[in-house]
This record gives C-alpha cells, sequence and structure tokens, in this order.
C-alpha cells in the first residue's frame, strides 16, 4: 500500500473505484462529493446531462450497485469517525433513486444516515417542464457515517455556573448559489460557498477531505483555502486539466475573471 503523502493535494484522473483502491485504509477525515445522478436519459429538463466518460443512463438496479460498490471501498479508507457529505438529487425519471441507493448503503455497509442537509439554490435549474413534479430549487446532503459519535467541530460556550455546554446554532438548511460561475466546459459546478460550510462542521485545519468526483476541482479550491488537505479523483481528463488550472489561481474568482475574459476575447 502506498503512503497517504503521495495522494494528499492532489487530482487524480481515473475511475474512482480503482484509483480508490490505492489510497491507504483509515486515511481520510471527511468526504464531500456530488456523484451524477443518473439523469442521461431525462426529458424534464432543458440541457444535456450526459457525460462524455460516464454512462449517466444506467437502470436503476445498474446505478445502485454502482454506488454500493463505491460506498464499499470508502468503509475502508475513511476513519472511524469520519463523515460522508453526500449530495444527491433526482430526475422525474427516477423519482425515488436516490432513497433506493441510500437503503442499500445501509443494509450492505456500515454506514448510517444521521442527519440531512438541504440546500436551497439561488435558482431553479434546469426549468421543469413535467406535468406533475415540482421546480426542484433544492437537494439534499446525506451525512453518512459508522458512528453516532461521528466527528463534528461545532463552536460553543460553556456556562460558568453549572458548566453546561451550549453549541451554536447550526442549521440543516444551507442557501448559497448554485455554483462559482457556469463555465463553458462544465455547466454543473458545484459552489465553493457551500462546501465551506460543510468543511467548517466536519473538519478541522490539516485534516485529509476526499472528494472522489472532483469535477471542475470546486471542493479541492474550498479546501486550499481553509487549509484542508484534499484527494480529488476525476474520470474526465478535460475537468481534470480545469481543476488543476483553478488550483494554480491566488483564489476562484480569479480563475473565473480569468476564465471570463478568455471567453469574451474568442
Amino acid at each position: 500500500m502506498k503512503d497517504i503523502k503521495e495522494f494528499e493535494n492532489k487530482i487524480l484522473c481515473g475511475d474512482c473505484l480503482e484509483v480508490m483502491k490505492e489510497i491507504p485504509n483509515n486515511s481520510i477525515d471527511l468526504i464531500i462529493t456530488s456523484p451524477p445522478y443518473n439523469t442521461g436519459s431525462r426529458n424534464d429538463c432543458m440541457i444535456n446531462a450526459k457525460y462524455k466518460e460516464f454512462d449517466d443512463n444506467k437502470t436503476e438496479e445498474e446505478y445502485i450497485n454502482w454506488t454500493l460498490k463505491i460506498f464499499k471501498v470508502l468503509e475502508d479508507k475513511i476513519k472511524d469517525k469520519g463523515v460522508i457529505c453526500y449530495n444527491m438529487s433526482y430526475s422525474t425519471a427516477f423519482p425515488n433513486l436516490h432513497y433506493k441507493t441510500i437503503f442499500k448503503i445501509m443494509q450492505e455497509t456500515k454506514f448510517e444516515v444521521f442527519d440531512t442537509i438541504i440546500w436551497k439554490k439561488k435558482t431553479a435549474v434546469p426549468l421543469n417542464s413535467h406535468k406533475n413534479g415540482l421546480t426542484r430549487i433544492c437537494e439534499l446532503i446525506f451525512i453518512f457515517a459508522k458512528t453516532k459519535d461521528y466527528n463534528t467541530y461545532k463552536d460553543y460556550i460553556i456556562n460558568s455556573k453549572t458548566k453546561q455546554k451550549f453549541f451554536k446554532n447550526y442549521l440543516n438548511f444551507i442557501e448559497t448559489e448554485n455554483n462559482d460561475g457556469s463555465l463553458e466546459e462544465h455547466k454543473a459546478t458545484y459552489s465553493s460557498k457551500m462546501v465551506k460550510k460543510l468543511l467548517n462542521i466536519y473538519s478541522k485545519e490539516s485534516d485529509l477531505v476526499l472528494d472522489h468526483f472532483i469535477g471542475s476541482g470546486t471542493t479541492a479550491v474550498a479546501c486550499k483555502q481553509l487549509s484542508r488537505k484534499y484527494i480529488g479523483i476525476e474520470i474526465s481528463p478535460e475537468y481534470c486539466k480545469i481543476a488543476e488550472k483553478k488550483l494554480e489561481q491566488d483564489n476562484l474568482n480569479e480563475y473565473l475573471k480569468s476564465s471570463l475574459k478568455e471567453t469574451k476575447t474568442k
């Protein structure tokens, strides 16, 4: 098994199931990620949701089994008190898929869902053309862990008289932008503000954070800004290059500004 330092603060290009096998066991403090939603066949939106390197049009059984394989690997890689923040949504074609997937994970791994966070985005994209379903402006972040005594780092005060500990009020409702700005190469980017909120709750400085669906690198950038170590895994070589370019900049806003200027001059 390789040393964990060989993986720290790197974007690794490849299939996450294969790449993660090389990561030392019991080495990851926190996982923040958002998997493909299996929306490749959906007809309720105005965008093409398919990936170049990934089949986003699986059957329910295929998607559930694929996710289960990933969680069985994560079970060994994450520390005993580590946390997985797993952002999932759904399509009208598979409206119950995320719940069926979660149930299977809890049945066949040590992971349980101990909390659920509602992420309210600023705008509802894509537009909804389904006659029954409601426009989805919120997504869910499921908090998985192997023990109810999982790591959190909430601020608190101690009453000087009673010595009772009172925690700051952390709501399970987060409202941020949908993303950090649409990129030409990758429309469905993540929100660094949302990632930072999760990092501040479930990790401390120098912790090692994994995002095995790193996409354009948002989780890694947020980790860099908050002095966390990161490992990013992405199957798309194109997205890996974008993520590396972001991390070379002083901050995400500088990257987005330069990206916008490049687009205007083309």
